[in-house]
Formats: structure tokens, C-alpha cells, sequence
């Protein structure tokens, strides 16, 4: 193995680590980041989802709200899609987590987790498939307490 190593290479090895020279510094930002300035009708083509927001506008309106004349249900609405555009963000950010051990559980023992318990997910599977048979069958189906499912359903919920 010390055959395979020239002193020559270790010589400009030695070299190099020595007058190491960090690659270029991260560029300074020197500009101030652009205000975000809203109007009424900015906030009101938000609260009518007619416009997209981002995070940003969100933090905005809610920081401004007796500025922008906010009642509380639309105040409440704002930071309702401000948490869920920042869930959204964290999810996309870092994908969803999952559980090995309900993987193991769902797709080796074939199992569904219920509030009830586990439940072998064939069995659920079947009286899903009866269920949709009889209201195939049904001539005069009428959702949501026609008595042809009404067996399955009650078993299932």
C-alpha cells in the first residue's frame, strides 16, 4: 500500500492543506428587503380567496388589523391560512414523517388502525365492497339513510 503513494503527491497534498484558501465568502445583502404595502382591496381580494398570499402579506395584515378595519371572524380567518400556509411550508420543507411502526402495522400484518382498535383492513375491505354492492342493487337509492347499506354502515361507524 505505501508503494501505491508517491512522495511527490504527498509533498503537493501537504501543500495544498496548508495554503488553504476558504472558496469566496457568501455575497453581503446591502439592499433593504422591499415593504409589503396592502390597501383594503388587497386584503379584501385575500379574505374572497381571489388572490394568493404569502406568509409575509399574512404577518402584515394581522399586524395591521385596527389599521385595516379587521372584525374578528376575518382577522381569525387570516391567521387560520397564515398557519396553515406555514404547516404547509414545514411539510414541503421536510416531508411527511412516518411511523415505522404503522407502516409494519398497515402493510406486514395487514392491519387499519381505528378508534376502536385495529381492525384487519380484508375485513374492512369487504363490508366496503358489500356496501357498494347493495347500493348498486338498490332501484330507488336514496342517500345518505336509504336501508340498503344500512346494515354495513351501521357495522362500520
Amino acid at each position: 500500500m505505501n508503494d501505491l503513494i508517491l512522495p511527490a503527491v504527498v509533498e503537493r497534498m501537504y501543500r495544498d492543506l496548508a495554503h488553504f484558501k476558504p472558496s469566496r465568502p457568501p455575497a453581503q445583502v446591502t439592499a433593504e428587503a422591499k415593504q409589503i404595502t396592502l390597501a383594503r382591496d388587497d386584503v379584501t381580494a385575500i379574505l374572497l380567496r381571489t388572490r394568493s398570499p404569502s406568509a409575509e402579506q399574512l404577518q402584515q395584515i394581522l399586524s395591521r388589523e385596527r389599521e385595516l378595519m379587521l372584525t374578528n371572524t376575518q382577522r381569525e380567518q387570516i391567521a387560520l391560512d397564515l398557519s396553515l400556509l406555514l404547516a404547509h411550508r414545514f411539510r414541503q420543507a421536510n416531508g411527511p414523517r412516518d411511523n415505522p411502526t404503522d407502516e409494519f402495522i398497515s402493510k406486514v400484518l395487514g392491519y387499519s388502525e381505528t378508534p376502536f382498535g385495529l381492525v384487519e383492513r380484508g375485513w374492512v375491505n369487504a363490508e366496503l365492497r358489500a356496501g357498494s354492492t347493495a347500493i348498486l342493487r338498490c332501484k330507488n337509492h336514496k342517500p345518505p339513510d336509504c336501508a340498503c347499506s344500512s346494515s354495513v354502515r351501521a357495522t362500520l361507524w
